[in-house]
């Protein structure tokens, strides 16, 4: 029975890394590290620390992870995820808010949570919305029955 589920889980993660979204957070975090490595090295200190900088990027990913789960439709052939192109349009706005919050902490000296109070608020809601979403279709998959 647990090999059931753990080949399961590990189909449905595969699915998952499919998504073009999760792939480019990916490389976005190896770049990440990349560039600050080489701040590092020339000496270039941010007014941030650099591991709250890979904390929230990391955080990031891994909030991508529920909301393609709750939104997107698995592929038992393909073993590919499709996601709805609104949840995908948000999910790249709220990266693209995260960017412009790193560029106020490093570049205009804001400190603390106050550049990520935009992309935080948005996290919370997309991730209420996806899972009360994701909750009612199920009750009417199980009422249809």
């Amino acid at each position: 029975m647990y090999s059931h589920i753990f080949a399961t889980f590990k189909l449905a993660l595969y699915a998952i890394n499919t998504f073009w979204l999760i792939r480019l957070m990916w490389a976005i975090n190896i770049m990440t590290i990349f560039v600050l490595i080489m701040l590092d090295v020339y000496g270039f200190l941010p007014p941030i620390s650099p591991w709250i900088i890979m904390a929230v990027q990391f955080a990031l990913l891994l909030f991508i992870y529920p909301i393609t789960f709750f939104t997107g439709s698995w592929d038992l052939q393909t073993h590919r995820i499709e996601v709805d192109p609104m949840i995908s349009l948000l999910l790249l706005a709220l990266l693209h808010l995260v960017g412009l919050a790193h560029y106020r902490s490093i570049f205009w000296g804001e400190t603390g949570i106050k550049p990520y109070i935009a992309p935080l608020c948005i996290a919370v809601a997309m991730l209420i919305a996806t899972s009360i979403s994701y909750l009612l279709s199920r009750k009417n998959e199980r009422l249809s029955r």
